[in-house]
C-alpha cells in the first residue's frame, strides 16, 4: 500500500472469498501465512479477548484449508517476509502475474525505515488513539498485551493441527524465498 498508494488492499482480516475470487479472474493475488500461534494471540488481542479461542482457531483453520486448492494460482508469502521485504513479494507478484507493481520504497524511504514509515502511516489513520485494537504495526503495547494469551493459544488440542497447516503451506513451492 505505501509504495503502490492507488492499489486497493481486498482486505486486512483473512476473508478467503477474496482470494476466491481473484483466482477464478486470473487477478493477481497475494495469501499471507502466519504462524499460527502468532495469528492467533495477535487477534486475540485485536478483539481484546472479546472473541473466544476456539473460534479464531477454527478461522485460522477454515481459512487455509479453503485456499489450498488455489495457492497454486496465488504468490504466498510469509508474515515476516511480508513486513520485512515487501518488495521481494511484490516482484514475486510481477513474475508469477506480468505485472509491474512498484517495488521499490517511496522516496526517500529505506528497508530500514520502512517500519517507521508504516507506522507513522497508520498514526496518521487512526491519530493518536491509545486503542490497540486499531494499531496495524508493531506496537510495544500489543506485545506487552499478547502476553496475556500465549499460554492458553500454545496449549490448545487444535493448535498442533494448524501448526502442521502452516508447515504444509510453507513448503508450497509458490512461497517468496525471503532470503
Amino acid at each position: 500500500r505505501t509504495s503502490n498508494p492507488v492499489f486497493e488492499m481486498a482486505h486486512h482480516l483473512h476473508v478467503p472469498s477474496n482470494v476466491l475470487a481473484a483466482t477464478r479472474r486470473h487477478l493477481p493475488a497475494i495469501v499471507l501465512i502466519r504462524e499460527p500461534d502468532r495469528a492467533v494471540v495477535s487477534l486475540m488481542v485485536g478483539f481484546s479477548g472479546k472473541v473466544r479461542l476456539s473460534h479464531l482457531i477454527s478461522n485460522y483453520q477454515n481459512f487455509y484449508a479453503r485456499l489450498e486448492r488455489v495457492l497454486e494460482d496465488c504468490v504466498v508469502s510469509e508474515f515476516e517476509t511480508t513486513v520485512n521485504h515487501p518488495d521481494r513479494v511484490i516482484a514475486a507478484v510481477n513474475t508469477k502475474f506480468n505485472t509491474s507493481f512498484q517495488t521499490r520504497l517511496p522516496d526517500g524511504v529505506t528497508s530500514d525505515d520502512f517500519h517507521e514509515h508504516a507506522s507513522a502511516a497508520a498514526k496518521k489513520r487512526t491519530g493518536t488513539s491509545t486503542n490497540i485494537q486499531l494499531l496495524t504495526t508493531p506496537d510495544e503495547r500489543k506485545e506487552v498485551a499478547k502476553v496475556k494469551y500465549r499460554d492458553a493459544v500454545s496449549r490448545h488440542p487444535k493448535m498442533e493441527k494448524l501448526r502442521a497447516q502452516y508447515m504444509k503451506i510453507c513448503a508450497h513451492p509458490s512461497k517468496v524465498i525471503a532470503e
